[in-house]
C-alpha cells in the first residue's frame, strides 16, 4: 500500500503497511452532497463510513445556515429527507419562511437516516493523507483527530469534501478561479439576527477567497465578523450566531474525465449519459463582470441573460477524476469550468450527485470493476433522473422576425443571443440607421460576431456613456450601462481608433464596471497591437500609479463596499511586466494595505 500526501506543493508518496478498518464505501466529508451519498451507498448494501472535519452533517444547508433551496429540480432521496423534516417542523413551533427548512432539525434528520442504515460517523476527522494500491488507484483515507492518526481501506471513495480534498491528496489534476485575476466566486457569511423577536437568518457576500487556503479564511472572517459587529445591542438588533460553515461557492474543481463548460451549454452541445441534471441561471454572484471570461461576458452582459434559466445535463464521466481509479466525487468540485460552476452548484444538484455517486460505486463493488465499466444504463435505471434537453430549446427564437420584434423592445437579451446564434448579419446591419434602441441591441449582437459594421454604433455609446439599461426578467445588478457593454465589446473587437476613448473612460472611474470594461479592453488591444503598447501601458502605469480613492463595487445581496483598485493595479502590474515597459505600481502595492487575498494574487501573477 502507498501513502499520499501533499507537502509544500508536492505530492510524496511512501510505502505504508500499518494496520486499518475496511469498508466498502468511504464518504469523505458529510455535508450537502456527502450525507445523502452515505446514506444511499448504505441503502444500496455498503459497509459505509463518513469523515467529517465538524461537528455536524449536512454542510451549508444546515451548519451553513442556507436553509432554502434555489431553483433545481427536486427529485431524488434528499426529498424524502427534506419531507421527515417538514414533518417533524409541524408543531414544534418552527416559524420558517416559504421554502425554509430548520438547519437543526435536518441534521437530526440525516444523522439518524445515516446511523438507521447502517453508516458508521467520524465527526472532527480531519483528512491527512490518502491509501493507495497503486500510483492511480484510490484505496482509502487517512484521518487525524484528538487521538492521533486513523486509516481506513475501502474499495471506493466518494470525495465530497466541497474542495476536491481526496483528489488533491491523490496527485489528480485540477483547477481553480477565473483566468484574469485566478479568484473564485464571491463568498457568504450567514449568521443569525434577531428583531422585533423574530430570528431571522441575515445573507450576504463578503468578498473574494480561496476556500483551501487558510491564511486567506483566517483574514476574511476576521474583517467580515468585525465588519458586520454593530455598534450597540439592542432588541430592535441583535447578532445570535455566526454559521459554523464559511459558504464558499467554489473551490477546487476536478479535472474528469468529461469536462463540462459554460461555452458547451449555451451552445447546444449537451453531455451524453447524464447521472444528474442542474436547473439554474448563471448564478454568478460577481459584480465586477469585467474580470470574467468572454464566454461570460458575452451571455451576461453583452446579450443580458444572467437570468436565463439553464438545464444542465451532469454526466457520469464529470464525477470520475481525470486518470484515477477507486474514486467518484460528488458536490460542487465536479468537471465544470469556472464560468459553469456558476449554475452548476445549487443544492438539489449537489445532494443529488451524491445519490449519483453512490449509486455509481455500489455497482462497481458490487461488479468487482471500475465504474467505467459499469453500462451506463444499468446506472441511468437505478436514478431516473430524467431527461430536461427540450427546455433548452426556449433559450433561442426561431425566426427573424421574432428576433426583429425583440431588438426593438427594452428586453432585447433573448433576441441578442438569437441573432448571435443564427449568424446572419445583413438584417442585423439594416438596424444600424434606425432610431431608439434598436440600433445598440443589433450592434451588440454583430460586435459578437466580430462585425465591423457596427463599431461606429459602439465607440458613440461609449463616448456618450450611455446611461440606459435593458429590461430583464428580475431586473438584476447584473445589467451594466449600454456605454460600459460598448467598452468591453470594443476590446473584444480589438478596435485600436479607440484607445483613447478607452483611455479616458479608465481615467474618469465613473463606475467599477465602466473601469475594470475599459482596462480589459485596453489589455486585449495592447496585447493584438504591439505599437500600441507603449502608449496604453503608459496610461495603464499613470491610472495604477496615483494613490485614488476606492473604487468600489457592492457584492450581490449586500450594501458592504468592496475595494477593488488594488486588484486592478496587480493586473496592471502583471501585464506591464509582461510587455517589458517599465512602472512604479510595485511601489504603490508595498505601500497599500492589501487583505490575503489581494497579497497573494499578488504573488500569483507578479512575483
Amino acid at each position: 500500500m502507498i501513502r499520499s500526501v501533499v507537502s509544500n506543493g508536492r505530492t510524496v508518496r511512501s510505502e505504508w503497511t500499518g494496520p486499518y478498518e475496511e469498508y466498502d464505501v468511504i464518504v469523505a466529508g458529510g455535508g450537502t452532497a456527502g450525507a445523502i451519498a452515505a446514506i444511499v451507498a448504505a441503502e444500496h448494501g455498503m459497509k459505509t463510513l463518513v469523515v467529517e472535519r465538524s461537528n455536524c452533517c449536512g454542510g451549508i444547508g444546515t451548519g451553513g445556515l442556507v436553509t432554502n433551496y434555489y431553483y433545481g429540480i427536486r427529485h431524488g432521496r434528499h426529498t424524502l429527507i427534506d419531507a421527515a423534516v417538514k414533518e417533524r417542523e409541524n408543531g414544534s413551533g418552527y416559524i420558517l419562511r416559504k421554502n425554509c427548512f430548520s438547519a437543526e432539525l435536518k441534521k437530526i434528520e440525516l444523522e439518524q437516516t445515516m446511523l438507521k442504515a447502517g453508516v458508521e460517523i467520524r465527526y472532527e476527522a480531519v483528512l491527512t493523507a490518502v491509501l493507495m494500491r497503486d500510483e492511480s488507484t484510490v484505496n482509502g483515507v487517512f484521518w487525524h483527530d484528538a487521538d492521533g492518526e486513523h486509516c481506513a481501506a475501502c474499495r471506493y471513495v466518494i470525495d465530497a469534501t466541497a474542495e476536491a480534498q481526496v483528489v488533491f491528496l491523490a496527485g489528480g489534476a485540477f483547477h481553480f478561479g477565473r483566468e484574469s485575476d485566478g479568484l473564485a466566486q464571491t463568498y457568504t457569511l450567514n449568521y443569525s439576527r434577531s428583531a422585533d423577536n423574530t430570528q431571522l437568518i441575515n445573507f450576504g457576500d463578503g468578498g473574494y477567497v480561496n476556500p483551501s487556503d487558510s491564511s486567506e479564511l483566517t483574514d476574511e472572517i476576521l474583517r467580515q465578523s468585525a465588519a458586520l459587529y454593530p455598534d450597540r445591542f439592542t432588541a430592535e438588533n441583535r447578532i445570535n450566531f455566526f454559521s459554523g460553515h464559511f459558504c464558499a461557492r467554489e473551490g477546487r474543481l476536478i479535472a474528469g474525465e468529461e469536462n463540462l463548460t459554460l461555452e458547451d451549454v449555451i451552445h447546444g452541445r449537451l453531455a451524453a449519459e447524464p447521472v444528474a441534471w442542474e436547473r439554474s441561471n448563471w448564478d454568478t454572484h460577481t459584480l465586477d463582470l469585467g474580470f470574467e471570461d468572454d464566454t461570460a461576458m458575452q451571455w451576461g452582459v453583452a446579450a443580458m441573460q444572467w437570468s436565463t434559466v439553464l438545464h444542465i445535463p451532469v454526466p457520469r464521466d464529470a464525477l470520475i477524476p481525470k486518470g484515477l481509479h477507486g474514486i467518484l466525487v460528488a458536490g460542487r468540485m465536479l468537471a465544470v469550468d469556472h464560468n459553469l460552476s456558476q449554475a452548476v452548484r445549487m443544492k438539489d444538484c449537489m445532494q443529488f450527485t451524491g445519490e449519483a455517486a453512490a449509486v455509481m460505486a455500489s455497482l462497481a463493488v458490487k461488479r468487482h470493476c471500475d465504474v467505467r465499466e459499469v453500462p451506463y444504463q444499468m446506472i441511468a435505471g437505478e436514478l431516473s433522473c430524467g431527461d430536461y434537453s427540450v427546455e433548452n430549446e426556449k433559450l433561442l427564437l426561431k425566426t427573424e422576425a421574432e428576433i426583429l420584434n425583440g431588438l426593438r423592445s427594452g428586453a432585447p437579451g433573448q433576441a441578442i443571443w438569437s441573432a448571435y446564434r443564427m449568424g446572419n448579419r445583413a438584417y442585423l446591419k439594416t438596424l444600424l440607421g434606425e432610431p431608439g434602441p434598436a440600433c445598440a441591441h443589433a450592434a451588440f449582437a454583430l460586435a459578437l460576431l466580430k462585425e465591423k459594421s457596427c463599431l461606429g454604433i459602439l465607440r458613440e455609446l461609449a463616448e456618450q456613456r450611455n446611461s440606459r439599461r435593458a429590461e430583464t426578467p428580475r431586473s438584476e445588478p447584473h445589467r451594466q450601462e449600454y456605454g460600459a457593454i460598448a467598452a468591453y465589446l470594443l476590446g473584444w473587437m480589438g478596435d485600436a481608433e479607440s484607445v483613447d476613448l478607452l483611455i479616458g473612460i479608465l481615467k474618469e472611474r465613473r463606475s467599477a464596471q465602466y473601469a475594470v470594461n475599459a482596462l480589459n479592453a485596453l489589455m486585449r488591444i495592447g496585447e493584438e497591437t504591439e505599437d500600441l503598447r507603449q502608449k496604453i501601458g503608459f496610461a495603464l502605469s499613470e491610472f495604477a500609479g496615483i494613490p485614488q480613492n476606492p473604487l468600489t463595487i457592492c457584492c450581490f445581496g449586500s450594501s458592504r463596499p468592496l475595494n477593488i483598485l488594488n486588484r486592478m493595479r496587480i493586473l496592471i502590474c502583471a501585464r506591464l511586466d509582461k510587455w517589458g515597459i517599465h512602472h512604479y505600481v510595485e511601489t504603490v502595492l508595498n505601500g497599500g494595505k492589501l487583505t490575503q487575498v489581494e497579497r497573494n494574487m499578488w504573488r500569483r501573477l507578479c512575483r
